[in-house]
């Protein structure tokens, strides 16, 4: 959960022995840094697993990356938790699958070391060597230095079943982007379904799902949509409507886009999803970060679609009350808030809820590389402790600019400026490589968050009294775990005493 810099930041780490905590079923990671005091070519890892008192960590479940960055010259803006300087130059964000790399004399050059646990490993202590192999010169021969990692898995287990609620956009239409040569007319390397499926194979595993703020479900193979259910995606947005605007009478109106979307949804994406079971998880979401002109019109378009469809409506319209003091009251089920006035409305939050909407709150430009990476990881914990009913992020592909697949070079060309709107990709957690994606530092720990959320959550679950709400039983937990609202409270000690907790309480009620 600490930032590496490649040069001129170094930190104190000298640890010879490493150590990593995880739960079964979860993934974790952990950073090994290498400082050579000469150049250093041809560098690769082994990772062995050797047998222990309890068994041994599956090889196939060991993986290791190699950490890239991107240049920024000038900072911007760290809307959670800003890192205590501007640094301008190389921040670490990409996580490169290089089998050979080379590192510069007192470069400091992160490894990223992958653990899985199988869902059936006992807990204990399971030792691992990694073996770091290198040659002086270019073409020398290869020396061989080992460092150990004990991965002790936890008490608990992290569930096959999702918890968090979440709509983390991934546009399939930006995705293609960086792929197609316009002209030729043909895509890179392998054709676009091959690298789109690894695309979401990696969503679905990252617990994150598929769909988008800009594209309808139709929009996907149905096949992938059963798949990610099967899987435990529990939202489905089903379609999304663009935003209204006044037309030439000065009435409300939607772009002839918008009426072609919601018949569409009437005609053929809302009777599918209640022929597959799905219309009680999915949703019509609509009326973009819309102001109060709109509420009226807001009301008409999501009443009409919920009598015709028995879809659930969903909305970043700026309604501070979420429907306790305006006339959106029975016409939006899911009311999507940012984070900011989310925190600053408490009360009102608690009010909706009673009344039987959902609350949920949202991240725009609070995303960048810049953030501190643990805030990344407390993002779903902050969700849990205030009890957001989901987490929206509004897009994490947004490739704008950049034209190209990104190259696996340490030091990238990528041009992090050039998402879009927001500085330094904050609409963008993961990277178009050449024959799938490249994740991001960011994306993993926001990963790691959801993950922290469901063993909590279904923690919470197995302590729950009897007679017991849900709200309760969670107000509880988060006490004994010292969940909190305000980012500023998380730290990786924090993190780590948190889930040492999850793990005691497990082996209590054992």
């Amino acid at each position: 959960m600490e930032k590496v810099f490649i040069y001129d930041l170094p930190f104190n780490f000298y640890k010879n022995v490493g150590y990593l905590e995880i739960f079964p079923g979860e993934k974790e990671s952990i950073q090994l840094v290498l400082v050579p005091f000469q150049d250093i070519y041809n560098v690769t890892l082994v990772i062995k697993s050797n047998p222990g008192k309890f068994g041994k960590i599956p090889e196939n479940s060991l993986m290791w990356k190699v950490v890239g960055y991107v240049k920024i010259d000038n900072p911007g803006i760290n809307f959670h938790r800003p890192e205590p300087f501007p640094y301008s130059g190389w921040w670490p964000d990409l996580l490169l699958e290089k089998k050979y790399f080379s590192i510069k004399s007192r470069a400091f050059q992160p490894v990223w070391i992958e653990v899985r646990a199988p869902y059936n490993q006992k807990p204990g202590r399971y030792p691992i060597n990694i073996e770091i192999y290198f040659s002086q010169k270019p073409d020398g021969a290869l020396k061989k230095k080992t460092v150990s990692l004990t991965v002790e898995v936890l008490h608990g287990k992290l569930s096959e079943k999702w918890y968090m609620k979440k709509m983390f956009s991934f546009s399939a239409k930006i995705a293609k982007g960086p792929y197609f040569d316009a002209k030729n007319s043909v895509y890179y390397g392998e054709n676009w379904e091959n690298i789109a499926n690894k695309f979401y194979d990696l969503l679905i595993d990252y617990r994150i799902g598929i769909g988008s703020l800009y594209e309808s479900i139709d929009y996907y193979p149905p096949e992938l949509i059963l798949h990610a259910v099967e899987k435990g995606q529990n939202f489905i947005l089903a379609a999304s409507v663009p935003a209204a605007r006044f037309g030439a009478d000065g009435k409300p109106t939607l772009k002839s886009v918008g009426f072609e979307i919601l018949k569409n949804l009437e005609n053929k994406i809302a009777p599918w999803l209640k022929e597959k079971g799905l219309l009680s998880i999915s949703y019509l979401y609509g009326f973009d970060e819309q102001w109060a002109e709109f509420f009226e019109y807001c009301r008409e378009i999501f009443t009409q679609v919920k009598k015709k469809t028995g879809l659930k409506t969903m909305t970043t319209i700026h309604d501070d009350t979420y429907g306790t003091g305006s006339i959106l009251k029975d016409a939006v089920d899911a009311f999507v808030s940012p984070i900011s006035t989310y925190l600053r409305t408490l009360e009102t939050v608690r009010k909706a809820k009673n009344e039987g909407r959902e609350v949920w709150w949202y991240s725009a430009y609070d995303l960048n590389i810049e953030t501190s990476t643990v805030s990344f990881r407390a993002l779903p914990l902050r969700g849990l402790a205030v009890n957001s009913d989901g987490y929206l992020i509004w897009c994490m592909n947004r490739w704008v600019g950049n034209k190209d697949f990104i190259s696996d070079n340490i030091l990238s060309e990528w041009n992090p400026k050039l998402d879009g709107k927001a500085t330094t990709s904050s609409g963008m957690l993961i990277y178009p490589g050449k024959d799938g994606p490249i994740s991001s530092i960011r994306l993993e720990n926001l990963r790691d968050g959801i993950e922290d959320y469901d063993i909590i959550f279904q923690t919470m679950l197995a302590m729950k009294k009897k007679n017991q709400t849900t709200k309760e039983a969670i107000e509880r937990i988060s006490d004994l775990l010292d969940l909190k609202g305000d980012v500023s409270c998380y730290t990786p000690d924090h993190i780590r005493s948190m889930r040492k907790k999850i793990s005691e309480l497990h082996m209590e009620k054992r």
